[in-house]
């Protein structure tokens, strides 16, 4: 489903490492009854009921520090009219903060309650002698229609937790789950694969000059470009703001290099729809013992070097 930030079917906000709110959309907005210049700024703790302020920092907050991400935490909310609504919440940190996907309870219980009321009445019928054969076949169709319902608004829920809204390419969160599979099998079966950050020139001025409307867009066209630009194994993420990454499998060194040049070359010639620009790019390849914070150093630590060699360039750090 392609949906944008304020108008996916949960709420979305962006927490500090103190859990201020410093991004939300429109549906959670919607859920507290606040409008988002309202919660802005404010602490989570200010929407949540005392038990649940008191989960949030016994259990949430250090689950997050800990491993990164939370998943189907229960927390209820309080709106401005007092009312308390139960969520569930799945969270992952990252650079820009901890990501928060929330979702009433109240959609997800629904199926559940018709689910259950569906499996009875099943076992009603069963035990009833005299009950219709046909009537049987209807309920146990729709239990299995209510099921399926209920799989595909998992599969929904789950698919949002990777995907950037705006350009609708994977996000960090993806990322790293998948750089965290190629470390493993670096390690163990020395399988290569290098690590491209790059960035948009100048984009600040873009920004600046043509409106944040015209940014998105470009943000959306380079997505697309990137992601119709590599092989189809490979990873095209949005990490944040103006910073993408690609994960190329089986390359290293010289020929990531060259990839990377590639791309930065291609995206010079291109004829954008919406502002020409040009990117940077730094490359890192896997060495032995990597974690992911010290393979995105070095890949940063490149990109900032084709930075201040010129832009419009690619650099490396074997």
């Amino acid at each position: 489903m392609d949906f944008t930030y304020d108008e996916v079917p949960c709420g979305l906000l962006t927490l500090s490492t103190k859990g201020i709110i410093t991004d939300v959309n429109n549906t959670f907005a919607a859920m507290v009854g606040f409008s988002r210049e309202k919660i802005i700024g404010r602490s989570m703790r200010e929407f949540l009921t005392r038990p649940s302020h008191i989960y949030f920092q016994t259990f949430f907050a250090p689950m997050v520090s800990i491993y990164e991400k939370v998943e189907e935490f229960h927390l209820t909310l309080l709106s401005k009219s007092e009312r308390r609504i139960p969520v569930l919440v799945n969270a992952a940190a990252g650079r820009s903060g901890v990501r928060c996907a929330v979702l009433q309870m109240s959609s997800r219980e629904a199926y559940e309650t018709e689910i259950l009321h569906a499996k009875q009445d099943a076992e009603k019928i069963l035990r009833d002698k005299d009950a219709a054969f046909v009537q049987l076949q209807q309920v146990m169709v729709e239990f299995e229609q209510k099921r399926r319902e209920l799989t595909a608004l998992n599969a929904e829920l789950q698919e949002m937790t990777v995907t950037d809204p705006l350009t609708g390419i994977r996000n960090r969160r993806f990322a790293e789950q998948r750089l965290r599979r190629l470390l493993q099998a670096a390690e163990e079966s020395g399988v290569p694969f290098s690590v491209l950050l790059l960035d948009i020139d100048h984009f600040k001025l873009v920004n600046d000059q043509f409106g944040h409307q015209t940014g998105d867009d470009v943000l959306k066209e380079l997505g697309q470009f990137l992601t119709e630009t590599v092989r189809g194994e490979d990873v095209v993420a949005r990490l944040g703001g103006e910073e993408f990454l690609i994960l190329l499998g089986s390359a290293e060194g010289e020929s990531a290099l060259a990839a990377a040049q590639r791309i930065v070359g291609q995206a010079a010639a291109r004829r954008w729809k919406t502002v020409a620009v040009t990117i940077s790019a730094g490359v890192a390849s896997f060495q032995k013992g990597d974690t992911i914070k010290n393979i995105f150093s070095r890949a940063d630590e490149a990109l900032y070097q084709a930075k201040a060699n010129g832009r419009n360039r690619a650099e490396a750090s074997f």
